[in-house]
């Protein structure tokens, strides 16, 4: 098949516009095919960016004043590109102050919010958390105007954050909304310290409002100008304070962009947070060196009131991610994610210790202590060439034991154990002790692409992990099969790794990437809470939920045992 036609059946599936048929086909062709993924997730992303680029070219020329200036929609990225160069003499307008929103939805069976949008990654929720009084802290993103209770946020354009609070009455007590009129915002996680402040890291476009604050992007790589954030906001969303900051892509040499991935406080209070950036961005009296091609790493500690303590990056060859960070109580931090080109592989630069990918990209776990310094990584992948492994979410145990999940390809070395995936993508579990000699690690999954999203742990030591499987997949001697596409899984392990239950929900869309559970957390009574995003219609317990557009958010509870809450007291979905 040649590239032109192949590039037409891409704009195609991106657009919606294949049947059911062709779509289940071509996904196939991806799960075989590598090469062909990557071009998919490109034209996607500059799918992304020429919109974002053409909702800000229509902004600004409502504000020009006379003159007969003519904008020609672009069809292509290096003309929209040049068009976005073209600055009016007068800037474009900040975005309206957010409407304060109060109210509550407390007597549904099964509820949910998110909007009419058809878009992919349209309403999403992407991180939660306990608060001390219970309430459940909720963030993520939207398209359009969407509904919490009776609260409707108005949105800014695009894509835009937010963040919610529902009490223990099922109540949504706030929502709060942030971001640019201009284009596309991410939130990637938010967390708690020991006063229910909200802390909360992801990246926005061009011009964006954080409450009365608007904040200017410094940044420039492959959507256009946009910078990483880190904020902290008080118990019930206000803003306390804010730092951001972008660098520069070095045209022809590199790729990338600008965003904060994940955030942590720690037992007094100091918030870290770490992020890719391009180019060489400068935070606080800091600047960043220039890395690989790709997107590099940044790590930095801040006191309570967002002063700089130290800042170090982690760089490589290609490609440096990291997905999420943890503390233990005496304020060591670890974090995981994923080094390295998925064709080349690469290295890594810990510091002193370099890690040589075994074939593609590899996953790593690193500990530094307080200070920043490094105590040991490791590394865990397959000698696959292409392979595509991570790390994707991090914690650590009342025991100090650091639990450790993710997603790998054909076989996998994990110290000094070899796993083998049942097909493209399969999850793990891993327990390391403090000084990161690996426990035990337990892998999930069937012949299709399985991931796995966040990590909890209880009192006891048991540990909860959600994500995401297609097809049929393998947890243990259970089989479980996929109603649409992609389903949704949760499931807990005990102490010693053995499998206690595994759940599974899901819409009975035939989309790619069409439902999820991404973030996970307990509260002290071992109630589960679950959150992430479902395309068309699911089946919880007795109650059905449709999603408006093509994704909506939902909440879910569990108690420790699996069981689906009574869903007139505590079982809902956003």
């Amino acid at each position: 098949m040649n590239n032109e036609t192949t590039q037409d059946e891409i704009r195609d599936f991106l657009k919606g516009r294949l049947s059911e048929a062709a779509a289940a086909a071509f996904r196939q062709r991806m799960a075989n095919d590598p090469a062909l993924e990557d071009r998919v997730a490109f034209a996607r992303m500059l799918l992304g960016g020429l919109e974002a680029l053409e909702r800000k070219k229509r902004s600004r020329r409502n504000w020009f004043i006379g003159g007969g200036i003519l904008l020609v929609v672009s069809a292509g990225l290096a003309i929209a590109w040049f068009l976005l160069q073209d600055h009016s003499p007068t800037p474009p307008p900040a975005p309206p102050p957010p409407r304060p929103a109060t109210g509550s939805n407390p007597g549904q069976a099964a509820t949910q919010a998110g909007s009419n949008s058809e878009k992919f990654e349209s309403d999403r929720a992407i991180s939660l958390c306990w608060n001390s009084r219970g309430e459940v802290i909720v963030g993520g993103q939207f398209e359009g105007a969407p509904v919490f209770g009776d609260i409707r946020l108005p949105g800014f354009g695009g894509q835009d954050i937010f963040i919610t609070a529902c009490n223990q009455n099922l109540e949504f007590a706030w929502a709060r909304q942030f971001g640019s009129p201009l284009g596309n915002d991410y939130l990637c996680e938010i967390c708690l310290d020991s006063k229910d402040n909200i802390l909360v890291t992801g990246g926005f476009f061009d011009q964006a409002r954080f409450d009365n604050r608007i904040v200017r992007a410094k940044g420039k790589a492959n959507l256009g100008e946009g910078d990483f954030f880190i904020a902290k906001l008080n118990p019930k969303g206000k803003l306390l304070w804010l730092d951001h900051s972008g660098g520069n892509m070095i045209p022809d040499k590199q790729t990338g962009n600008n965003l904060g991935h994940t955030v942590v406080a720690d037992h007094a209070d100091n918030i870290i947070a770490a992020g890719a950036y391009i180019g060489t961005p400068k935070i606080g009296a800091y600047t960043l060196p220039v890395g690989g091609p790709n997107e590099d790493l940044y790590l930095v500690k801040y006191t309570p009131d967002g002063q700089i303590t130290w800042l170090k990056t982690i760089t490589s060859d290609f490609q440096m991610v990291v997905r999420s960070l943890a503390t233990d109580d005496q304020n060591n931090l670890y974090l995981t994610g994923q080094f390295g080109h998925h064709n080349f592989g690469g290295k890594a630069y810990f510091d002193k210790d370099t890690l040589q990918s075994f074939g593609g990209q590899d996953i790593f776990l690193a500990k530094y202590n307080p200070n920043g310094q490094l105590q040991w990584v490791r590394q865990a992948g397959s000698t696959l060439k292409n392979g595509h492994e991570s790390g994707t979410s991090v914690l650590v145990d009342h025991q100090g034991q650091v639990l450790l999940t993710g997603y790998f390809e054909d076989q996998a070395r994990f110290e000094n154990q070899i796993r083998s995936s049942r097909g493209k993508h399969d999850v793990f579990v891993a327990k390391y002790n403090a000084a990161g000699k690996l426990l035990w690690v337990n892998t999930y999954g069937g012949e299709q692409r399985d991931v796995s999203g966040g990590l909890s742990v209880d009192q006891t030591g048991n540990v909860y992990c959600v994500g995401q499987f297609t097809g049929q997949a393998v947890f243990d001697q259970l089989n479980r099969n996929s109603k649409g596409a992609v389903d949704m899984f949760v499931l807990k392990l005990n102490p010693d790794g053995q499998l206690q239950w595994v759940q599974q929900a899901g819409g009975d869309t035939n989309a790619w990437n069409s439902d999820a559970a991404l973030s996970i957390a307990i509260d002290k009574s071992n109630r589960l809470v679950i959150t992430g995003f479902f395309s068309g219609t699911m089946q919880l317990g007795n109650q059905m939920l449709r999603s408006a557009g093509r994704e909506d958010m939902f909440l879910l509870f569990f108690d420790a045992n699996g069981r689906l809450l009574d869903a007139r007291r505590t079982n809902y979905a956003l």
